[in-house]
């Protein structure tokens, strides 16, 4: 219940005087501005109301003043509300049609949810974060990329979903147009298609659970995969591995040692890309990968063979903060991969005569888990090699068997480290493979 405190002349000094009631919300009217009051809450919040009758039917009506203006500023503005509803306007409907419209636009268009999505969803079922590349991925199916000028904003790039839906609210999407939209894709490139999909899905998803009074059902339900796609299972044959290893060598720092370290340990591209000299112990000949950089979430212990402390001692070391291996600035990591990549492959046609077949970075891992297998050493060393767990590591094997195939795995890497040598220098006979004589550490 409000308490009236009846009609004053207000003046600034009265209304930074006002004292709040602590049972009751008080409303004082001012006589110098019929129609206008002070509002003072119980917690002593303050703001300004306009009080008057719809034309039409004489019902009562409040409009509350936005913030809490001066009251020279009130007066007028009351003037302005009192004038519109005289002309038979009712200004407290207008204002809550105009404040909804406001909410929707924030809240419900398209535009809004993919940015508040990018920006909230930080983690993976797992529980673990998103990875910043993951994320400007998404962003890029979705119709976004990070602002030069702030890369904590997302400004929107012209592609992606987004051109085609902005200005519609999640709500009105259906499931037909997610098939419009991939079947149009399907037409460009289907595993882009396919990604797109998962893009939305996972949006659409997260917006379901944060609000499913607003958005009870995802558009992208019972929606499948437009395109099949083929498990790539490329492996660069020992000729296209030269080819390539010696590109890397004519290529210099930060990419050429980067793809040397990546054909020699089979670690994730990122693995490499991202790492800190912190992780290495030359003198040891080791290099611990902690569970926050890998994909498992596990520490993975890479041994260090001399072609690999090679590379490094020979690499420069450039001064920042961040201590990175493959860096151009000091605080962040090498950038611009595929364009170095493409650098690559022109140089690997131009010796082998001929275009190689595409790969990619991720096929040296592969490349490297296949060369393993090829030297005899049997797929748990692979595996273990490469941190790799969905296979012979997994399941109960994985959770009872301790083993960490330390021994094991240095002499591997040893052992592929000669095979890439024995072919960069075109004696692959002088290889030894591995007899299956490692010792279990």
């Amino acid at each position: 219940m409000q308490r009236d405190r009846g009609s004053v002349r207000l003046t600034a000094i009265k209304v930074a005087n006002a004292k709040p009631d602590p049972r009751k919300r008080v409303e004082i009217a001012d006589a110098g501005k019929p129609g206008l009051y002070l509002v003072v809450q119980p917690s002593g919040k303050k703001s300004f109301a306009v009080r008057y009758r719809r034309l039409s039917d004489r019902a009562p009506r409040k409009y509350t003043l936005d913030g809490f203006p001066s009251l020279a500023t009130a007066h007028r503005l009351a003037q302005a509300v009192l004038d519109n509803a005289a002309e038979g306007h009712d200004p407290a409907a207008d204002k809550r049609v105009t404040s909804q419209t406001a909410r929707v636009q924030s809240s419900d268009f398209v535009e809004g949810v993919f940015k508040d999505f990018l920006d909230k969803h930080v983690r993976t079922k797992r529980g673990r974060p998103i990875r910043e590349t993951t994320r400007r991925e998404t962003a890029r199916l979705l119709g976004y990329k990070r602002d030069p000028s702030d890369p904590s904003e997302w400004i929107k790039s012209g592609s992606g979903v987004l051109p085609r839906w902005q200005g519609r609210t999640v709500q009105s999407i259906r499931k037909q147009d997610v098939l419009d939209l991939l079947d149009d894709l399907v037409e460009t490139g289907p595993v882009a298609a396919n990604r797109t999909l998962t893009a939305l899905k996972t949006c659409f998803t997260w917006r379901v659970r944060r609000d499913g009074e607003t958005l009870p059902k995802s558009p992208c339900d019972d929606v499948d995969d437009p395109s099949p796609e083929a498990e790539r299972n490329h492996v660069l044959s020992d000729i296209e591995l030269a080819a390539l290893w010696r590109a890397a060598d004519a290529a210099g720092y930060a990419f050429g040692p980067m793809v040397k370290m990546l054909i020699l340990t089979g670690c994730r591209r990122d693995e490499v890309r991202k790492a800190p000299w912190a992780e290495f112990d030359l003198s040891a000949r080791t290099w611990m990968i902690p569970s926050h950089r890998t994909k498992n979430g596990r520490d993975h212990l890479v041994p260090l063979t001399d072609a690999m402390a090679g590379i490094l001692e020979a690499m420069p070391r450039i001064k920042g903060k961040a201590g990175l291996l493959f860096t151009t600035t000091g605080e962040t990591p090498i950038s611009g991969l595929a364009k170095y990549k493409r650098r690559l492959h022109d140089a690997m046609t131009r010796e082998l005569g001929k275009e190689p077949q595409r790969w990619t970075l991720h096929d040296l891992r592969r490349t490297f888990v296949t060369g393993l297998q090829r030297l005899r050493f049997p797929l748990e060393v692979a595996e273990a090699a490469v941190n790799h767990t969905s296979g012979t590591l997994a399941g109960v094997t994985g959770v009872y068997a301790r083993h960490d195939y330390a021994q094991e795995k240095r002499e591997a890497l040893d052992a592929w480290a000669r095979h890439v040598e024995a072919i960069v220098s075109g004696k692959p006979g002088s290889v030894v493979p591995f007899t299956g004589r490692a010792t279990r550490g």
